[in-house]
């Protein structure tokens, strides 16, 4: 083998190893301890691994997250500079990417000057590479810079920054930018409306179709929620006084007819509370729930991998671990379906979140111990107790419940 390896390389190595024996389990604890190993350091080589054809598709979308969640401490190491174009590309086009509109443009604009860096020391002749007068020797002052060629470098990500929500309005950076001619034209919000003001891309309006979805960067979204509150305290305030005035208005419910049945008030009751009582939109308060025929998939898919003979011997094993083996499965059948391993209540318990379905998963077991199970104070008869034995013997390992 290599020498000096870290433990993820020797895992990516296992992984394949792993998949060319058809050995899932050992592949996907080389996923755990790939993903466990994530951080500055190894994102750039974990990403180029997991992004290739033989890599892990579910390491992939970890990395991923990772970049995204870190981003604001990556954009300002090395690390930046590493990244691939397609990386950077898929990072600031997703909405949760967590780092400032301002900073993503300038840090975006410092990794397109660095590729064009890199360009040029890459076209300089070979008499100068290494000496005082090469490019990585002397630098390369901002002003040398070839904007038509930035601009070509920039221009598969510059579209995906969202300008409009850049704060504040008045950002150097964003003038700075117009000013080199890297943005052709300003965001739309600082254009005049037909009604002669500005819009505001940051809520979406009737009138004005500008409107920009915004990211859910968490310094942004605990604004939105403060702001929220405040109001909240306001009208509850609001509702609190009208309680009050109300309170003065004579109680005229003896005026009823009292013909009208008691009942109908307590089915009309029942109905309003079972409508309330709607089943989760969510799973472990953050994985939106999936559609039904999603989820039914997932379950026909978790009952094949049930009923394989690796699967089998496993529960045949009878160490106390079928629980162990369950969740593995789980697991498996989560990363198929690029869910998080958190959404594993969704294959656990289907019925809380879709209560009207039936899933098919009844046990043949649970059905064998049900039929042959007896009445309360009845004894089998000695024939059919032998009977039973000799049919229980002959029994495959059973399923998990």
């Amino acid at each position: 083998g290599k020498g000096n390896m870290s433990r993820a390389e020797e895992a990516m190595e296992l992984y394949h190893i792993a998949l060319f024996l058809e050995f899932n389990m050992l592949a996907q604890g080389c996923e755990d301890i790939i993903v466990e190993s994530i951080s500055l350091d190894s994102v750039i080589t974990i990403l180029k691994w997991s992004s290739q054809p033989y890599g892990s598709k579910w390491v992939y979308r970890q990395a991923l997250h990772f970049l995204c969640e870190e981003f604001s401490h990556i954009m300002t190491s090395d690390v930046l500079f590493e990244l691939s174009k397609d990386h950077l590309l898929t990072a600031i086009q997703s909405d949760y990417l967590q780092a400032s509109e301002q900073d993503i443009l300038k840090y975006v604009i410092k990794w397109g000057e660095h590729q064009l860096i890199k360009r040029m020391a890459d076209r300089e002749p070979n008499l100068l590479s290494g000496t005082a007068h090469s490019v990585n020797k002397r630098g390369v002052k901002r002003r040398d810079l070839d904007i038509e060629e930035l601009k070509e470098i920039l221009s598969p990500l510059l579209p995906y920054i969202r300008i409009e929500h850049i704060l504040p309005t008045n950002s150097e950076v964003l003038s700075d930018t117009m000013k080199r001619g890297l943005i052709s034209t300003p965001p739309s919000d600082m254009l005049p409306t037909a009604e002669g003001g500005k819009a505001n891309a940051w809520l979406r309006q009737k009138n004005a179709g500008i409107y920009v979805r915004p990211r859910l960067f968490s310094p942004y979204v605990e604004e939105a929620k403060s702001v929220l509150d405040e109001m909240m305290v306001e009208q509850t305030d609001l509702v609190r006084l009208r309680m009050v005035r109300m309170s003065n208005v004579p109680d005229t419910l003896y005026m009823v007819n009292n013909a009208v049945p008691q009942c109908c008030h307590m089915i009309n009751h029942q109905q309003i509370t079972g409508s309330q009582a709607a089943p989760p939109s969510v799973v472990a308060n953050e994985i939106p729930v999936p559609k039904l025929s999603v989820v039914k998939d997932m379950i026909r898919r978790l009952q094949e991998l049930r009923h394989t003979d690796q699967v089998q011997r496993a529960y045949g094993l009878n160490c106390g671990e079928g629980a162990t083996v369950s969740y593995e499965i789980q697991i498996r059948v989560l990363r198929e379906f690029g869910l998080s391993d958190g959404a594993a209540e969704l294959l656990q318990n289907p019925h809380k979140f879709f209560p009207e379905e039936r899933f098919g998963d009844e046990s043949p077991v649970l059905a064998l111990r049900q039929s042959g199970r007896c009445r309360i104070n009845s004894t089998p008869a000695v024939e059919s107790m032998f009977t039973d034995l000799e049919s229980l013997a002959n029994f495959p390992p059973p399923l998990p419940p």
